[in-house]
């Protein structure tokens, strides 16, 4: 249930037609304002509102974008070629794709689906090891055992222990 917002005067109609739109103001500022140089700097490159021109590539943006947050994971934190900051240049770059698909200008050349989304989910070490729609136990090849995480808590945590009794209940079952 959602709770009820105490600032939405319930008899003023702008209140009950506002709370309902786009919740830009959730958005910090300073996502625009350090995006801003960056879409500048392209602006200078390519020209203003390019995109908008021509169709865009995904596979482009988001590998442009894959860079810059390599580049800044790996401790550069500013583009060497631009001055700006590489989050912002990603920011842009999510930015424009975002603008694009909304104008019906973005070419979706991404490959088929593939297995990410599950390999995630797998080691999501908040929820339960294994399938969360089946619900499969982990598996663990050593030489001569095949070790399985049984999927349960102990206190609200998810039990990773392979000596747990429950997991032991489970192995014993398994070893060769």
């Amino acid at each position: 249930m959602k709770k009820k917002d105490p600032c939405v005067d319930e008899m003023n109609p702008k209140d009950l037609l506002g709370v309902k739109k786009s919740p830009v103001h959730l958005v910090p500022p300073a996502l625009v304002i350090e995006t801003a140089p960056a879409m500048a700097n392209g602006a200078d490159k390519y020209g203003p509102y390019n995109w908008r021109e021509k169709e865009v590539k995904l596979s482009v943006y988001i590998a442009a974008a894959q860079r810059h947050l390599m580049a800044y994971w790996d401790g550069e934190d500013v583009a060497e070629d631009s001055g700006v900051n590489h989050l912002a240049h990603v920011a842009a770059c999510i930015a424009i794709v975002l603008d694009a698909a909304a104008i019906g200008k973005l070419v979706d050349d991404r490959p088929p689906a593939g297995g990410a989304p599950a390999l995630l989910a797998r080691q999501d070490k908040t929820a339960p090891r294994g399938d969360r729609t089946g619900n499969t136990p982990l598996r663990v090849s050593s030489p001569n055992i095949i070790w399985k995480i049984i999927p349960h808590q102990h206190d609200g945590e998810w039990c990773e222990d392979f000596s747990c009794p429950t997991n032991l209940g489970a192995n014993r079952q398994e070893a060769c």
